[in-house]
């Protein structure tokens, strides 16, 4: 960078001697001036944001989901054929029944024990029945109506999870945060870099261990670097992304809590703009264009040398309109 000339060196300390007398004011300097002091510009940009919660992702072992649809499909086996069993001992409890009333063609005791072997299966049928209905509870308590509900129809993604191409993604939210809806996609980083696309599928009933925050089940297509445990980190979109202008932090000053940018005017003029920005990453300010005032695309904003404005705007005297000696 050039040094500053002398002149503008005086006047930027008598200007920051002002400083808490008045508010910023557009200054007008002279090209020769504005090449001293290093003051560039550049063109606002348009952007899109979106408020959004980092969560934290693990790959769910399908085994876990295998195994209770072996279950089920065991359970339900056993009661198919306790049915069949309480049918036929049903229809022989019937015909002994009718044996015995036409003039006793059995012996009481062979209706005795028709009777005694429909009960049995009527019993069993229910034994099964009832073990039937509690796993059935226990699959949707650990893993929500709609993954209990492919589990128990095997519609997707269970048949993907058991052949490896898909991926089963718990999510779970900083403690004390939920999501009244959660986003149908979401964006996932595994430590390796590998990134992945989450599609919902549905929320988790249970909060996963270590974490105190809501749970929700994603699928992403299998990837190989992507083992089972692998951990994750989740970008969850929480609103609509907003129109607005990405604004570099070396335009922003600072002045009594609030933000200012200076705006390029024709004549080498720079008017001041407060504005109330959202942080966007490391360099750049988000600004919603709903609060930028003047400042649309295109606009052109000072880059560097906000602050020596700021301080010669602030002496409450007129600037400069040509260029200093």
């Amino acid at each position: 960078m050039k040094p500053l000339a002398p002149a503008l060196i005086l006047a930027l300390a008598l200007a920051s001697a002002h400083a808490a007398l008045a508010d910023p004011a557009t200054v007008t300097i002279g090209a020769g001036t504005a090449a001293v002091g290093e003051i560039r510009t550049a063109p606002l940009s348009r952007a899109t944001l979106a408020s959004h919660v980092t969560a934290y992702g693990q790959i769910v072992d399908p085994v876990l989901i295998a195994a209770p649809g072996a279950q089920l499909a065991a359970a339900r086996g056993v009661v198919a054929a306790d049915q069949a069993r309480a049918r036929l001992a049903g229809g022989a409890e019937r015909r002994a029944i009718d044996l015995y009333r036409a003039q006793h063609n059995i012996s009481k005791s062979a209706l005795e024990d028709a009777q005694s072997a429909a009960a049995v299966a009527t019993a069993e049928l229910a034994t099964a029945s009832a073990r039937l209905a509690a796993l059935q509870t226990k699959i949707r308590s650990d893993w929500g109506t709609d993954l209990a509900a492919a589990i128990a129809n095997r519609t997707r993604p269970v048949p993907g999870l058991e052949r490896g191409s898909l991926l089963l993604v718990e999510v779970s939210l900083p403690m004390g945060q939920a999501l009244p809806s959660p986003p149908a996609l979401a964006a996932a980083a595994a430590p390796d870099g590998t990134r992945l696309v989450l599609h919902l599928l549905g929320r988790s009933p249970r909060v996963a261990a270590g974490w105190a925050g809501q749970s929700l089940f994603y699928l992403a297509d299998a990837q190989d670097s992507v083992a089972i445990g692998t951990p994750l980190t989740v970008r969850l979109d929480t609103s609509a992304a907003r129109a607005g202008l990405m604004v570099p932090k070396s335009a922003v000053v600072w002045r009594n809590g609030g933000s200012i940018i200076y705006r390029a005017l024709a004549g080498n003029a720079f008017a001041p703009v407060p504005v109330r920005l959202l942080p966007d990453d490391g360099a750049r300010y988000f600004l919603p264009q709903d609060q930028a005032g003047p400042l649309v695309p295109g606009s052109r904003i000072v880059v560097q040398g906000a602050a020596l404005l700021l301080s010669a705007g602030t002496t409450g005297k007129p600037q400069p309109k040509r260029d200093e000696p």
